[in-house]
């Protein structure tokens, strides 16, 4: 699988790397950990995930996974090997990261949106997006996906976990391809590589979202395209016209990143080919709009609230929900992918190479658009990552190899020591251990009631289906729905969605819990009196358990477990 030895000429270099480049790779940790007060990222800062851990110990780490990177550049792996090896380890860290709360609240809209799919199945799904299932400004493939997935094997979170672990794998794989198509396949095995060395997109790999997704469906989709136009064929034009399909129908925020990668492809390969090039990319391109075409033909009321509500609320959100470009490109993603990007692009600016805009595009439009929130800068992390293998191409290959393992190194140590650990801190990791509880003690059913926290225009009862979500007991609502806040509160309030459709009407039971019903409290308020409709049911009688983690998010869920009387 490994081989030492005589390398090939690209990669000679006569000894090992450069004694800065291991020093530089050294002296990063503390240099971040003296600067993380510019880290405003809003789910792993530094200035919050390094609280009461020992920088030590952490420097510790990272050196020793800097001594390991200077002795591993000495070897190569078979070029066959490489991007299988770089799937299955994106494979692997995505499940090794199941333990990772679902820390991100939209996470109840997907589960929502897949538990109706697997209940009620396909056509109910589709017949009632938009209506009986309220579909903010989602578009229906990640819901049909996870739900497709739970009405196959089950409702259990390790099957949402293994399909993005999947997608990421298939990035990876993917990223490889559009490198081998544009330059060679060592530069795209290394943009494969360098996908990991961003603690940022780690992280969110596990969790129940549609930012994964689109990540894979629009990576996918610009390699199915550069291979059609390369080689031209009926089953590279199905293949192209299907990724372009699933990409369009993810996200509304693909549509523009497929046509500005779709228009790179064309500037790369018109001149080439000629009217072939853009004879296949209008083909695949007008077959692959029939499926957006049709979904706003069945739903036009829908779509255009939908447009109107990306155009002003989502849009304005860019410019306040923000996370800054050092904190992004500094502490979530290993500086190197940023710097070598930024090489890669000079470089293709003084060699006038038009096969740099490829993987430019992307990127550049979400620049444009002044999108600065990490999570949704995802799509353009396997374009990056393409930049920077570009940029390190122009190193000896020791030096090269060098620099991706310890960037890696460094981002799996970030993850696995800092970020993963913070995360089991977080308010919503209260309803997975929750959910877990109820199901070791074989409860089958439980009704919740909800406390909202002060001054947050969150409805408290999204914490309803993220409980359902870790645990196989049946979840009903226990008490009246609240009352919305204000309308000019909830106006510019990120979690405005909450508010925007009903909880279905699988939570609402008509009946009052019976004996057999545990009975739990998701509060954002510790200091709240007990609801009516759970103070009259439980009196005095204290929680068999209580979960009260409690990180610095402001949305709280802490929650208490009155089991069933009989103890089941």
């Amino acid at each position: 699988m490994v081989q030492p030895g005589p390398e090939t000429q690209r990669d000679a270099d006569g000894g090992g790397p450069p004694l800065p480049s291991v020093l530089a790779a050294a002296v990063l940790f503390p240099l971040l950990v003296a600067l993380r007060s510019f880290d405003d990222n809003s789910l792993t800062s530094w200035g919050w995930v390094l609280g009461g851990r020992s920088l030590a110990g952490l420097w510790a780490l990272h050196l020793a996974v800097v001594a390991a990177a200077w002795l591993l550049c000495r070897w190569q792996v078979r070029e066959r090997w490489r991007v299988p090896l770089v799937a299955l380890a994106a494979f692997g860290l995505g499940v090794a990261l199941a333990a990772e709360p679902e820390a991100i609240v939209d996470a109840a809209r997907y589960f929502i949106e897949a538990k109706y799919l697997a209940l009620h199945g396909a056509r109910a799904f589709f017949r009632g997006w938009g209506t009986a299932l309220p579909a903010w400004t989602d578009l229906p493939l990640p819901g049909l996906l996870y739900g497709t997935m739970f009405s196959l094997i089950g409702e259990h979170r390790w099957v949402s976990q293994i399909v993005t672990a999947a997608l990421f794998a298939a990035t990876a794989c993917a990223t490889a391809r559009i490198g081998s198509l544009l330059w060679d396949a060592a530069t795209g095995a290394g943009a494969a590589l360098l996908l990991l060395a961003a603690p940022c997109l780690l992280v969110n790999v596990p969790l129940l979202m549609a930012d994964v997704p689109a990540m894979a469906a629009v990576t996918v989709a610009v390699w199915a395209l550069l291979a059609l136009v390369a080689r031209g064929g009926a089953p590279r034009l199905l293949a192209a016209a299907l990724a372009l399909a699933a990409a369009l129908l993810v996200k509304y925020s693909t549509w523009v990143l497929l046509g500005a990668a779709g228009a790179a492809v064309l500037l790369l390969e018109a001149p080439r080919r000629g009217r072939a090039a853009v004879a296949r990319v209008a083909a695949a391109g007008a077959i692959a709009a029939l499926a957006p075409a049709l979904f706003a033909l069945a739903r036009p009321g829908l779509v255009q609230r939908q447009l109107a509500l990306l155009s002003s609320f989502q849009w304005e959100g860019l410019r306040r929900w923000v996370e800054g470009y050092p904190s992004t490109f500094l502490f979530q993603a290993h500086p190197l992918l940023a710097g070598a990007a930024l090489a890669a692009l000079w470089r293709g600016w003084r060699e006038r190479d038009r096969r740099i805009l490829v993987a430019a595009a992307v990127p550049l439009v979400l620049l444009a658009l002044g999108v600065r929130r990490s999570r949704y800068l995802l799509p353009a992390f396997p374009m990056i990552a393409l930049l920077a293998a570009r940029g390190l191409a122009a190193l000896p290959g020791r030096s090269r190899r060098f620099a991706a393992l310890a960037a890696v190194g460094f981002s799996l140590v970030t993850v696995f020591a800092v970020d993963l650990p913070f995360l089991q801190w977080v308010n919503t990791a209260n309803l997975r251990d929750a959910g877990r509880y109820l199901d070791a003690r074989g409860v089958r059913e439980a009704a919740v009631a909800v406390v909202p926290t002060p001054g947050l225009a969150l409805n408290p009862e999204v914490a309803v289906p993220l409980l359902d979500y870790h645990t196989a007991a049946r979840v009903v609502t226990l008490g009246p729905a609240p009352a919305p806040p204000p309308p000019e509160q909830l106006r510019t309030s990120s979690f405005r969605f909450s508010w925007e459709g009903a909880l279905p009407a699988w939570y609402r039971s008509a009946s009052a819990p019976g004996a057999g019903t545990a009975l739990v409290l998701v509060s954002g308020d510790p200091a709240a009196p007990l609801p009516a409709a759970l103070a009259e049911r439980v009196g005095s009688r204290p929680p068999d358990a209580v979960f009260w983690r409690d990180a610095v998010f402001r949305f709280r869920t802490l929650a208490s477990v009155w089991l069933p009387r009989d103890g089941r």
